[in-house]
């Protein structure tokens, strides 16, 4: 059953699907960061997604000070620019963007996906994880970071 919420996310999206037509670009991603600690006090948290749309569904783990991990990872490939993305906010107002577009590899079926974060990001401020779709401003499936 779709819940008034989702029934709003699914009403927007399809609107804003149609008024973008297909695509979305975005700028490439700097480089991925190396050498990381574990000293971050977001280390070990834990993130199940919600599934909104297109079959989204994982867990997410911070694996360390620069890598994010989803495991269980499903998703059909549709949509349009869709990247996992890390926010302060349940909202996504504000987001960065941790992978490249995710469809060309897709779809996935009970993966394990390793996400290093990118040069100059660092976990402060972090609470949320989505598999974002860049051009409908919209999230497939979220869930925010618990501390096991």
């Amino acid at each position: 059953m779709t819940s008034p919420t989702q029934a709003i996310r699914l009403t927007v999206v399809l609107g804003v699907m149609l008024l973008c037509g297909c695509g979305g670009s975005s700028e490439p991603l700097p480089p991925p960061m190396t050498d990381c600690g574990a000293e971050h006090p977001l280390v070990g948290a834990v993130a199940t997604l919600e599934t909104l749309f297109h079959s989204v569904a994982g867990t997410v783990t911070v694996v360390d000070d620069c890598t994010v991990e989803i495991t269980d990872f499903t998703f059909d490939g549709q949509g349009l620019n869709v990247r996992a993305v890390l926010s302060d906010s349940p909202d996504f107002d504000s987001y960065d963007t941790i992978s490249e577009d995710l469809r060309p590899d897709g779809p996935y079926e009970g993966v394990t996906l390793s996400l290093p974060l990118r040069e100059g990001m660092t976990l402060d401020g972090v609470s949320h994880f989505s598999i974002w779709c860049v051009p409908a401003g919209a999230s497939f499936g979220d869930g925010g970071f618990v501390l096991p």
